[in-house]
């Protein structure tokens, strides 16, 4: 009888002892899943021939986006209209927000503007019909603002905008992180005068060329790259550069050194106990079973 409880008390613990080294095991090697689609946001003119920049800062906190449009200087007229249009997560504001609350512009209050008297947002449907900026059915929040040529010579105006998903997951010693694409439809340069439908007024135009800058965060100490693309400008930076540009979508996964040489210790300690286990579990259960067999003195 002895025996016996000796027996299942060591096959309990081993049990127990195995499904701990396994959630251990988990916890220590496992990846995080995808960030979710990103959306993207894209930038047209209502006027054809419009060489630009557009600069896009973002920020895991709060999945801020903050958006610079300008004009090289090398354009001649003293304003133009710009169009952003933004499908997908940057197009609707995070659910914690009240979706049915607007300004007088027509924007949720998580997109401003600067400067914002000739800003206004509408929420429109890619046409069935003609060439789109979006895939036709597709919801789009169309950000209509003006480029006005200031004291200095600069045309430029900023968008900041909040948007519904994060731009990354992480689990264990990895992050894995995806930013919105940026930029405008792809033309050949032979086809960029042609015009765009939005669904919604004028027609639009690509710029003529247009420069994207993203910048997304620098790696700390503790951090290196494992995946990235496109190639980021130096090391140690996550931002891209991408001159006369379509569409730019960066993306990749960060490994957190510490917490990497921290698993692979853990994971050297179970090992060690795995193996410790295997050898004590056997000379146990010889033991339990000699005891058993050893006759019983009146």
């Amino acid at each position: 009888m002895v025996a016996l409880t000796v027996n299942l008390l060591i096959v309990v613990g081993s049990v127990a002892a195995l499904l701990w080294f396994h959630s251990e095991f988990t916890r220590i090697s496992d990846s995080p899943p995808q960030a979710a689609d990103p959306g993207e946001v894209k930038l047209y003119f209502t006027a054809p021939g419009v060489p630009a920049v557009l600069t896009v800062d973002v920020f895991d906190d709060g999945n801020q986006i903050d958006l610079t449009i300008s004009a090289d200087r090398e354009y001649q007229p003293d304003s133009v209209e710009f169009r952003l249009v933004f499908t997908g997560s940057p197009a609707r504001p995070p659910a914690s927000w009240d979706r049915d609350d607007k300004d007088e512009h027509g924007c949720w209050h998580n997109l401003y503007a600067v400067p914002d008297d000739d800003v206004k947002c509408t929420t429109v449907v890619a046409p069935a019909d003609g060439p789109t900026v979006a895939p036709r059915g597709t919801e789009q929040l169309v950000v209509t603002g003006k480029l006005v040529r200031n004291e200095t010579s600069a045309m430029f105006a900023q968008v900041t905008v909040y948007a519904d998903d994060e731009f990354s997951t992480s689990a264990g010693k990895r992050t894995n992180f995806s930013l919105p694409r940026a930029g405008t439809s792809y033309r050949p340069a032979t086809s960029r005068s042609l015009p765009l439908t939005l669904g919604i007024g004028a027609p639009v135009y690509v710029p003529s060329t247009l420069d994207v800058a993203v910048d997304y965060r620098q790696l700390r100490p503790h951090e290196k790259v494992d995946l990235v693309a496109p190639e980021t400008l130096e090391a140690g930076s996550l931002s891209w550069l991408d001159t006369d540009a379509s569409l730019v979508r960066p993306y990749g996964s960060i490994i957190d050194i510490k917490a990497e040489e921290a698993g692979q210790r853990d994971l050297y300690l179970i090992g060690v106990a795995v193996g410790l286990l295997g050898a004590v579990v056997p000379l146990a259960a010889n033991a339990a079973w000699k005891l058993s067999r050893r006759p019983r003195s009146d």
